[in-house]
């Protein structure tokens, strides 16, 4: 007996499969599943088959507050199959009808009757034992069966038109012999007549009605390849064909001009002639004519020879010919005289007198020259002179930039050390040293020390190369435009103390102190230089150390 059970679930998580209703081995029936929700969530059915993954059944919108029935129509769960349900909302509820039939045991068939519309009785009934029955067709009737369902089918091959009921015999008629029926006269309408009128006509194509209507048929204009009417404008063109004149004899005349050549025509048209262009063939002009003659009487000339030759178009002029007779000058030349360039004379040279100079005063041997106050004059200059080896300068030698040489002494009898224009973190005095090496982000006024591949910043608190290594002061953040390691310099961070003090290297990263190191072992000791101004250190850093213990 089946037994017909109805459950509800409702998924406790959004987007998750709820496992709803599991298969028994008493062969359970999913009739219905019917879900409702006050929103508008996505809702699924799925189904996992015993051991295998959850594979989707259906899936709907719902309207909010509205049932819907999920199935469309009634499916098996097998033992161990799952059903699941899922939402995308936790509020969803679904109400799920099913039925749970009871195992049928062997020989629990009781009888079996089957019902046919002929026989001795109505009934064939076989209650004993197995229930065994043969259907048997007839001719034109065949009986098939696929599993439990049997269906009779009719064979036309076997059907025999003429045997069949109510058959009259004019309903079946061999067309194909002679004389095989005959059609009653109120069946057939025979030698009617028909009245044909033209239909619709324009210049290519002609219609044909039967009833004055829209056209039956339209003949269409005949082509080159295709036959048809004879249509409106091959009729003109006919038309004009025949009125022309055959073989009618014409007198013809010329009138010349000097541009053209017209051809008259006593019954036809006229026609001019174009004289000849360099692009378009045409008659002969009267111009053409005479240069045609112009050029015929022209001598002919061989190449140059002398102090002008030629070969072809290519004319040359041979060296050391052009002289002061052969140029074309506006005037006569005299003596001490230079050619001017003068575009408006002729020719477009000038002969013309030179100015007067430039003269040096104070002249002596060695001395080099300089520009003095009046024009077109120079001054020897006393001191500075120059006898072929060595460069003498009575003064001061000014140079913004580098003073180079070739790898000779440069001597001076006094080198002068001072904070100059340094007044910025970065900036130095005169003479100082500058390295320049590696190129390293650095900070503008702070102290690094050289490394094999960078600059790292100087530390007191261990013995390292931070600390006894080559240390110097960044002139601006990149190390590659130098770093001063001896010299004035005006440093970021003021290492306190009094002009003149001692200065030393500092624990703290990058400075410099005028507060010797104490109290730490490892700590290291180093002498920087003095401290001459706020801000300002003569650096002059010590090659030797003191690490503390």
């Amino acid at each position: 007996m089946a037994l017909y059970k109805i459950i509800t679930a409702e998924p406790t998580v959004a987007d998750t499969a709820f496992s709803s209703l599991t298969g028994s081995a008493t062969n359970t029936i999913v009739t219905s599943v019917v879900c409702t929700d006050a929103a508008t969530p996505v809702v699924q059915l799925l189904i996992q088959k015993s051991g295998g993954s959850a594979l989707p059944l259906a899936k709907s919108t719902l309207v909010a507050g509205i049932p819907k029935e999920l199935l469309t129509t009634s499916f098996a769960l097998q033992s161990g199959d799952i059903l699941y349900t899922k939402s995308t909302t936790t509020n969803s509820d679904f109400i799920i009808s099913y039925a749970e039939d009871t195992v049928v045991s062997a020989g629990g068939v009781s009888g079996v009757t089957i019902t046919t519309d002929t026989g001795a009785g109505a009934k064939a009934i076989d209650t004993a034992g197995s229930a065994d029955f043969t259907l048997i067709g007839a001719t034109g009737v065949g009986i098939t069966n696929s599993g439990a369902t049997i269906t009779a089918t009719a064979v036309p091959g076997e059907i025999d038109h003429d045997s069949l009921s109510n058959f009259l015999a004019a309903e079946h008629v061999d067309w194909a012999g002679s004389s095989a029926g005959t059609i009653h006269a109120s069946n057939y309408i025979e030698n009617v007549s028909t009245t044909l009128s033209a239909g619709t006509v324009d210049a290519t194509t002609y219609g044909i009605t039967s009833d004055g209507g829209a056209n039956d048929i339209v003949l269409p204009e005949a082509t080159t390849s295709v036959a048809g009417l004879l249509g409106a404008a091959k009729w003109d063109e006919i038309v004009a064909n025949t009125a022309k004149a055959a073989n009618v004899s014409t007198n013809l005349s010329a009138t010349a001009n000097g541009t053209s050549l017209t051809v008259e025509s006593s019954d036809g048209n006229n026609v001019a002639l174009p004289a000849a262009t360099n692009t378009a063939w045409g008659i002969m002009s009267d111009d053409h004519v005479v240069a045609l003659e112009a050029n015929t009487a022209k001598t002919s000339f061989s190449n140059l020879t002398g102090e002008v030759t030629s070969s072809g178009a290519a004319t040359t002029i041979a060296g050391n010919i052009v002289d002061e007779a052969n140029l074309k000058v506006s005037n006569a030349p005299t003596n001490g005289y230079f050619l001017s360039a003068q575009s408006g004379n002729s020719g477009g040279l000038t002969w013309a007198a030179s100015g007067g100079g430039v003269s040096v005063s104070t002249q002596a041997v060695n001395r080099l020259v300089a520009c003095s106050a009046s024009s077109d004059v120079l001054d020897g200059e006393a001191n500075l002179t120059f006898n072929g080896s060595t460069l003498s300068v009575v003064g001061a030698v000014t140079a913004t930039g580098s003073i180079s040489g070739n790898g000779s002494s440069l001597k001076v009898g006094k080198l002068d050390t001072q904070a100059g224009a340094a007044s910025a973190a970065g900036e130095y005095g005169l003479n100082a040293e500058i390295y320049t090496d590696h190129s390293t982000t650095v900070v503008t006024g702070s102290f690094y020390a050289l490394d094999s591949a960078a600059w790292v910043a100087s530390n007191a608190t261990t013995l390292t190369t931070a600390s006894k290594g080559m240390i110097g002061m960044a002139t601006s953040t990149g190390s590659g435009t130098g770093v001063v390691i001896r010299g004035i310099c005006y440093v970021l961070n003021d290492p306190g103390g009094a002009i003149g003090d001692v200065v030393y290297l500092s624990t703290a990263v990058g400075r410099l102190t005028t507060t010797p190191v104490s109290g730490t072992t490892g700590f290291v000791s180093r002498v920087m230089g003095y401290k001459i101004g706020t801000n300002l250190v003569f650096l002059n850093p010590s090659q030797d150390w003191i690490v503390l213990s």
